[in-house]
């Protein structure tokens, strides 16, 4: 995951008649002082309920609870969404937990540089995921950012810096094909309802997001010129739209589409039949549907009255259905099929089909390549489909497996003309101390490459990298008594190490002294 730079608005306390006026603009019935604001006038689609739309402050300290409060409005007067704001009181509440530990005697809201070293201890002393820190240590320092000044307490931010991995991508978001095929046959089963298998088959088909599919207009299918246009509304993902832009999704009435098609066109049918019977709030939404009960035999019972799905709803199904029909992983768990599974999925198959970034990013509504390529881009668990790719495109050899070395100008354990048509490759790409043999499977910032299994270093630099092995051991001596510093430095001295031993291996060549 990559966080984008925003702007940040700062609290400014002769603005506080402008930030208690604002309150109204999000919810009719907001009380500054509550422990919960229901931001309804901020509901985007019918998908979503007061649920999405509220903010708790139950979990920060009542001496804390004013500047939080305020926070939240200037983060929302910013254009920010209500689970943006939401995801910053998460951290935000986590960062007080730890200072009930670590000072539970002050009164301070306390971000000092040896606080804040402390807490990136305690947080990696924790079972929180890589993605989890990242976005925790981001969103204090938006907090930090955006409070500068408040009660002259927060005057420096410590924040700044993320040193945890902003670029997340994870194996288990991209749904192996063996469990693909599995979940294909059991959503092609008729006896499930329909706006379940439409919502699958939507995003299967089209990667979105489920908030995207569940916003859907009854009227979203229009033709034109002998094909379909599906019309699909999409909200920016970190805030800022409160009415929906419209993707427009041509499809043509063959083949898999058609079946798109026919699901989309049942489900229509089904939501006119509801639309009286829903509050008129709810009421346009394609994936309104008749309420049913799942008995254990599997057999489902259809009741007289409507709903409007929401992603828990659709959540549940999908576990249901993998359930039913035994899917299992490859610990043998059921399977625990999300919606955004189907989304990594979509890009990722996209890109091994030869799809261009730009269609992608039609397709998906994003507002560059980095994520797509960064986030969503598995194709380092398709290795097939890129060697075979290449192989016939540039009619090359097998390759080996071997470790490959820059030496003397050549790639050690790579064949000539392969290595030729490496280097002119749009794969390839010099960066500091060797070349990455592969830049599109790239997980990380450039800093990272040292510990990135495509990195061929350049053996010439050898004394480089032993100087900067010594160099980063000198600074974790140095820095003993701050261990954020110290452990981030022992880490790029462990990785420059790691590659001193490869060149040796390789080479035969020998540390002098």
């Amino acid at each position: 995951m990559r966080y984008s730079p925003v702007a940040v608005e700062t609290f400014q306390a002769a603005r506080v008649d402008d930030y208690q006026w604002f309150l109204t603009q999000l919810g009719s019935e907001i009380d500054f002082k509550s422990d919960k604001w229901v931001c309804d006038k901020r509901i985007r689609s019918t998908a979503e309920g007061k649920y999405d739309a509220t903010l708790y402050f139950a979990a920060i300290p009542d001496r804390f609870q004013e500047m939080v409060k305020y926070f939240c409005i200037t983060y929302l007067m910013n254009g920010a969404a209500i689970s943006s704001t939401a995801a910053k009181l998460t951290s935000l509440s986590t960062y007080c937990r730890f200072l009930k530990e670590y000072r539970p005697d002050t009164k301070n809201f306390d971000v000092s540089i040896f606080t804040v070293s402390e807490f990136r201890r305690w947080i990696d002393n924790s079972s929180l995921a890589e993605s989890t820190k990242s976005l925790l240590w981001w969103n204090m320092n938006i907090f930090c950012r955006s409070m500068h000044g408040w009660d002259d307490k927060i005057s420096f931010n410590p924040f700044s810096e993320n040193p945890y991995s902003q670029y997340q991508r994870r194996s288990y978001k991209y749904i192996p094909e063996n469990i693909i095929m599995q979940l294909d046959a059991a959503f092609h089963e008729k006896t499930l309802p329909v706006h379940i298998r439409c919502a699958y088959w939507i995003m299967r088909l089209i990667p979105s997001r489920i908030n995207e599919v569940l916003g859907m207009k009854i009227d979203c299918l229009k033709p034109y010129d002998g094909h379909f246009c599906l019309f699909i509304p999409t909200w920016k993902q970190n805030g800022g739209y409160f009415k929906a832009i419209m993707r427009v999704i041509h499809l043509e009435d063959t083949g898999i589409a058609a079946e798109l098609l026919d699901l989309i066109r049942k489900q229509h049918s089904i939501a006119a039949c509801g639309q009286d019977f829903v509050e008129e709030s709810l009421r346009g939404s394609l994936f309104t549907y008749r309420k049913f009960i799942q008995r254990s035999s599997g057999k489902m019972e259809f009741y007289k009255s409507f709903n409007v799905a929401h992603d828990q709803h659709i959540t549940r199904n999908f576990s249901y259905v993998c359930e039913r029909n035994n899917i299992r992983d490859e610990q043998g768990n059921i399977f625990r099929l999300t919606s955004h599974q189907l989304r990594h999925n979509g890009i990722t198959d996209r890109l091994a089909a030869g799809f261009t970034p730009e269609q992608i990013r039609f397709m998906t509504a994003h507002h560059g390549d980095a994520m797509i390529y960064k986030a969503y881009n598995h194709l380092d668990m398709l290795p097939e489909a890129i060697v075979n790719k290449q192989r016939c495109v540039l009619n090359e050899p097998d390759s080996t497996a071997e470790p490959k070395l820059l030496f003397g100008g050549r790639i050690l354990n790579m064949e000539e003309q392969l290595e030729k048509r490496l280097l002119k490759n749009f794969r390839a790409h010099r960066v500091p101390g060797g070349i990455c043999s592969d830049v599109t499977g790239c997980k990380s910032d450039m800093f990272f490459c040292l510990d990135c299994e495509h990195f061929v270093p350049d053996a010439n630099q050898l004394d480089y990298f032993i100087g900067q092995a010594e160099s980063w051991m000198r600074k974790a001596g140095q820095f003993k008594n701050f261990p954020l510093i110290k452990n981030n430095a022992e880490k790029n001295a462990r990785l420059f190490n790691i590659i001193v031993e490869k060149i040796m291996n390789l080479t035969g060549e020998k540390v002098n002294g």
